[in-house]
């Protein structure tokens, strides 16, 4: 054997349990053998907890994004999507084929597409959060109301590196808010 790694857990004398990161190669005599091992012990303690945290963070994450039923994406800094966004693709029936680019306008109500391109475009160039609502067609057809939201990711520089965002659909809302308004304008 050339050498051993293992991270595992050990109990010190005041009896907390550590994490451990050992690495340990052999010692060889003129002919070969191993006559010893030599290596050494590192407290990875808090890399695992962070690590933990990390990952319980994620799935809170996830589990709210899906709680939503919002259709999440991503593109780099430029705007222009350049891989696959499931959600999107679920909810619109776009193949990633169709999306790709500025694709992704294709699946936006004729009527709203052009004023919602221009605002995300002043978004992007600006570097600020963007918001809207639009209609966006369902892959069965129909075209639904969804609210846009999309923040810019920043390096530690503070320059954007990529946008991450969402659309929930408010079809529903927005029929309410119209219903209400119908209601109103019949009680004058």
């Amino acid at each position: 054997s050339e050498s051993f790694t293992s991270e595992h857990r050990i109990r010190r004398a005041d009896g907390e349990w550590r994490w451990m990161s050992v690495h340990a190669v052999p010692v060889r005599d003129p002919s070969g053998q191993i006559v010893e091992w030599t290596g050494m012990n590192l407290d990875i303690t808090e890399r695992k907890q962070a690590e933990i945290s990390l990952r319980e963070s994620e799935l809170r994450y996830r589990t709210l994004v899906a709680a939503t039923g919002a259709i999440t994406w991503t593109c780099p800094a430029t705007g222009i999507h350049v891989q696959p966004q499931p959600a999107w693709m679920a909810f619109t029936g776009q193949t990633i084929e169709d999306l790709l680019g500025t694709g992704w306008t294709r699946a936006i109500h004729p009527d709203d597409v052009e004023a919602a391109f221009a605002k995300w475009n002043e978004s992007r160039e600006r570097s600020v959060a963007f918001t809207d609502e639009y209609r966006v067609r369902r892959a069965d057809g129909e075209w639904r109301w969804t609210s846009v939201y999309a923040a810019p990711v920043r390096d530690a520089a503070g320059q954007t590196i990529e946008w991450i965002g969402m659309h929930l659909d408010i079809t529903e809302r927005r029929q309410a808010e119209q219903d209400v308004r119908e209601s109103r304008a019949m009680l004058k």
